[in-house]
């Protein structure tokens, strides 16, 4: 998410308070009668299922994620809907498919 945000602080300017907003809409309690349940890792920050901007975080890491993608890959092979992604490349063999299966494989890593 801060990559994301760092992404679209380049593109537009965003206040440094609303990210501080933002992250800190990240942090999900809860709460089973007097137990309190704690993510085991990375436990301040979550985008918890149905949260109010759920949507708009999903299509910021998406754009972010896209236009890594397009500029290693050209923009006319990488697409988003939402949140699914496609990539198309024609007339490739099996290593030159498995290079580039790595190379995503690599970017999603990071």
């Amino acid at each position: 998410m801060t990559k994301a945000l760092d992404y679209a602080k380049s593109i537009d300017a965003i206040d440094a308070n609303i990210v501080k907003i933002i992250m800190h809409s990240r942090k999900s309690l809860l709460f089973d009668k007097e137990n309190v349940w704690v993510k085991k890792e990375n436990s301040d920050f979550d985008v918890t299922m149905g949260s109010y901007d759920g949507a708009e975080l999903c299509e910021l890491t998406g754009l972010y994620i896209l236009s890594i993608l397009s500029n290693e890959f050209g923009k006319d092979r990488i697409g988003l809907y939402r949140d699914d992604g496609l990539s198309c490349f024609q007339n490739m063999s099996g290593p030159q498919s498995e290079r580039i299966k790595k190379i995503i494989c690599q970017i999603f890593q990071k």
